[in-house]
């Protein structure tokens, strides 16, 4: 079975150890990488990478803080200029794998930030990574099943991704293919 490979920084691990479990419940085979407020996302991406696991990932989860067009992980912010060093996840996630950026308003889509707003970054990011990338529109809470807040949207790779998008579409609430 694929990893399941959480990335939490550590202001929101705060609010969720309390459950004494940082993953989903039934999950197996999962890792969780805990950033630092001093960590560099060149750090962040290379724990995912040494984190996947021979056999690929099939979820990477990431909560962290969210505005519309960026994510906050650890000193420094996901956004348009920063995905590119999403490239080296390409090729590290099983069939039918999957990003759910668990952060709040990251798929807002109605922001005028670079490139088409979240839109253009997230959908940068799905192309870097090769994978379908979830994110939620609205203020999201450290919800200890990992359950999402308000509509929720896929972004899907550009080059040539070669999953029916409609097999995602049951996993969200709402699902629209941004290009």
């Amino acid at each position: 079975m694929a990893r399941f490979v959480y990335i939490i920084v550590r202001d929101v691990e705060k609010k969720i150890r309390l459950r004494n479990t940082y993953t989903k419940p039934g999950e197996t085979d999962t890792s969780v990488f805990i950033v630092e407020d001093d960590t560099s996302m060149d750090q962040v991406v290379q724990e995912i990478v040494d984190r996947s696991g021979p056999s690929g990932m099939k979820i990477l989860r990431i909560c962290a803080h969210g505005l519309p067009g960026m994510v906050r992980i650890g000193r420094d912010c996901l956004f348009d200029i920063t995905v590119d060093k999403f490239k080296k996840l390409k090729g590290r996630f099983v069939a039918r794998g999957q990003i759910e950026l668990h952060s709040c308003q990251a798929g807002s889509t109605n922001t005028s930030t670079a490139n088409g707003g979240s839109a253009g970054w997230i959908t940068k990011l799905a192309t870097n990574a090769g994978v379908p990338v979830l994110a939620a529109e609205k203020i999201q809470q450290a919800d200890p099943d990992w359950q999402w807040e308000g509509p929720v949207y896929t972004f899907y790779p550009l080059d040539g991704y070669q999953q029916d998008p409609a097999d995602y579409g049951r996993l969200t609430r709402e699902d629209r293919y941004y290009q």
